[in-house]
């Protein structure tokens, strides 16, 4: 028996005792509990953000951004933001199904969402900062940096970062930074461009 689990069913029970409410527990077998049991087990290898100083540099050059739109109720840098599964205070769940326009929109998505996310951008005539790898081979890099110009003309500015460190948080998962795992991001070994979009 773990003993945090046995001092919080303990303080569950003498809340229960003391408020005279009488709580009917019953165990139910994983192979009758399929649903429930397969959302405890799902992992977000996506759970990473960026640092608050980081953050705030940034807001300082291109802000001041109003939602984020990549976000969980740990790492999220702004008070509005969305995320990828139901969590307290989100506005919503997968900012794909909202109106991006009228805001200026923060974006730390998963890399393989890039292309997604410039297209959106794009359909609801928004403006926002997205951060992305120096990866000049992926299928978003042409969606952003020209070949005859510096970037495409959707993009309102860049600044590329060549030292990551201090950048990248890790996020809520523990686990798969105890079994030796590095994620993604977590670990650019290149420069990571921050590009300021406006799309009219």
């Amino acid at each position: 028996m773990k003993s945090d689990l046995h001092q919080l069913a303990l303080s569950i029970f003498q809340l229960l005792v003391r408020s005279n409410i009488y709580l009917q527990v019953d165990w139910i077998p994983r192979s009758l509990n399929k649903h429930a049991d397969a959302i405890s087990r799902i992992v977000d290898f996506d759970d990473w953000g960026v640092s608050f100083e980081f953050f705030n540099h940034v807001d300082c050059i291109w802000g001041t951004h109003s939602v984020d739109r990549f976000a969980n109720s740990q790492n999220r840098k702004l008070p509005r933001f969305f995320s990828r599964y139901w969590n307290p205070d989100s506005e919503g769940v997968d900012a794909f199904c909202y109106d991006w326009g009228g805001e200026n929109n923060w974006l730390v998505p998963p890399v393989s969402l890039v292309p997604r996310v410039i297209r959106h951008l794009a359909d609801c005539k928004a403006r926002g900062t997205l951060i992305v790898p120096k990866w000049v081979s992926s299928p978003f890099w042409p969606m952003l940096f020209g070949p005859h110009s510096p970037f495409q003309s959707c993009v309102k500015g860049s600044i590329i970062f060549t030292d990551v460190a201090g950048i990248f948080v890790r996020g809520s998962v523990r686990i798969l930074f105890l079994m030796g795992l590095t994620l993604g991001l977590m670990c650019w070994p290149f420069p990571c461009p921050i590009v300021n979009l406006l799309f009219l």
